[in-house]
């Protein structure tokens, strides 16, 4: 289907389009209010002030990206949406159901998000800088990887179990009223905050951490393929010890003198980690992938490392399970 069949059969008074293929189509001027769009194709769309207000695009087709420009999607309903590699800007999603969305590698700059739900959404190397997320629902949002939220309204917005952790730029925010029931943040947003926000019921991660018996439980449950803790600075000489981590990814992470003593880090991606004079002795690391990872000098006594990725892992002077020491690389 082309554009002007789209808007023709939309004038007509048709407003189910679901399945559609509409890639690469450019629309501007035009409203589409009310339209079902979901699960059309719509990869590399070009859209420019057009009215999607209330239109259903639920697991509609992102694919290659999507430029949205001026666009009016309030109380629009885009869950279960890939919007990876997408720019949205100057655009409104004024209480828009964006529950369960991917959004890899894309910007929303100056966006009115207010009100809308966001819950158990994935932003992964996003820049939200300038947007309105005020009354917003981020419950089990996971901001993992590189995300900018520079002149941001998170005021009474709802943080519930979120994963802050992967924010790398986080000036001017207003988190005024906004709750923070077990969220999780990093060193960026604790270096310029000018409250203790764990006053509020959320987690600092950072280096040199306490976080002893910490259950990941309750936000893996949310996330169970990828739950992914990327903290600017490193978590080295963080204390896990005691700790329920199983299934999280720390791959790449510095973690040089942490503490995960009887941790449960079992099916836990820790490719290419960096576990120098780590202590890892009586953890579970059953099914772990720590391919790649620098056990230097790192103490796994007593450590279950059955079907364990141990995959170009680097041994040097490493006290094994069973008390040995293992120098693959003699000096």
């Amino acid at each position: 289907m082309n554009k002007d069949e789209l808007i023709r059969g939309y004038q007509a008074g048709q407003r189910d389009f679901s399945g559609v293929d509409l890639n690469g189509v450019a629309i501007s001027n035009v409203d589409l209010s009310g339209i079902n769009l979901s699960h059309a194709n719509l990869g590399g769309a070009n859209l420019h002030r057009v009215n999607l207000s209330y239109a259903n695009l639920s697991h509609a087709n992102f694919m290659g990206g999507a430029d949205f420009d001026q666009v009016n999607l309030s109380y629009a309903n885009l869950s279960n949406v890939c919007l990876d590699h997408t720019l949205l800007k100057n655009s409104s999603l004024i209480e828009a159901n964006l529950s369960c969305m991917s959004a890899l590698q894309s910007s929303w700059n100056n966006c009115d998000l207010s009100g809308a739900d966001l819950s158990n959404i994935d932003f992964e190397e996003v820049n939200l800088s300038s947007s309105n997320l005020s009354q917003a629902s981020l419950t089990h949002a996971c901001f993992s990887v590189s995300v900018k939220l520079n002149d941001v309204n998170l005021s009474k917005a709802n943080l519930t179990g979120a994963n802050l952790t992967g924010v790398c730029s986080f000036i001017k925010v207003n988190l005024s009223d906004a709750t923070l029931t077990r969220t999780l943040y990093g060193s960026c947003i604790n270096a310029v905050v000018d409250v203790d926000l764990t006053q509020k019921g959320a987690i600092l991660i950072e280096s040199g951490a306490d976080l002893s018996g910490f259950d990941l439980s309750y936000y893996i449950s949310h996330f169970p393929n990828n739950f992914r803790i990327s903290v600017i600075g490193g978590l080295s000489e963080v204390n896990f010890s005691h700790a329920n981590l199983k299934g999280i990814d720390l791959s790449d992470e510095e973690l040089t003198s942490a503490n995960f003593s009887y941790a449960n880090l079992a099916s836990a991606n820790l490719n290419g980690a960096d576990l120098t004079d780590a202590k890892l002795c009586h953890a579970n690391l059953e099914e772990a992938d720590l391919s790649y990872a620098d056990l230097s000098y790192a103490n796994l006594r007593d450590t279950n490392l059955r079907n364990a990725n141990l995959t170009d892992v680097n041994f040097r002077h490493t006290i094994m399970p069973d008390g040995r020491v293992r120098n693959d690389n003699s000096d």
